[in-house]
């Protein structure tokens, strides 16, 4: 849910019910559609309406602070590894743009690549000693990331 819909729910919970105040509290894009969310809006929110509201809040901020700690959590227990991610990101497969039939692409700029690519490459022309040479870059600078998150 956005900020606009948050600042809603709020203020319902809090007793406000007029469908033109609720909109009001709309920001951004959303401004563009005040008809539409005053017509979405109009409605009876009862007592039992709000403590329903008011739980779902609830729920719905507890499962993003635990979301941001477990972020953190993977995060540092992800952070041995970074070259290797970083490498692996790098690498011209994981970003889908390779092989488009574009001469290469993303590939000019990475040297970066993976001995099942090198038959793609064959076949359009680039050398094998091309391809020879690339893939033993890559699998070099793999293995050194490896070494490099092996624990001391």
């Amino acid at each position: 849910m956005g900020k606009s819909g948050q600042r809603m729910v709020a203020a319902m919970i809090e007793g406000i019910s007029d469908p033109e105040a609720l909109a009001e509290l709309a920001r951004g894009t959303l401004r563009h559609k005040l008809p539409q969310l005053q017509q979405a809006l109009t409605g009876q929110i009862e007592a039992h309406h709000r403590v329903l509201l008011g739980r779902i809040f609830a729920h719905m901020s507890f499962l993003e602070d635990s979301i941001q700690h477990l972020q953190l959590e993977i995060d540092q227990r992800l952070s041995p590894f970074t070259e290797a991610m970083q490498l692996r990101l790098a690498h011209p497969w994981h970003s889908g743009d390779y092989g488009r039939g574009d001469s290469g692409g993303n590939r000019r700029g990475n040297e970066s690549l993976s001995l099942g690519q090198a038959s793609s490459l064959l076949g359009r022309g680039v050398s094998r000693e091309q391809t020879r040479v690339e893939a033993s870059v890559f699998q070099a600078r793999s293995r050194k990331a490896m070494r490099a998150c092996e624990p001391h």
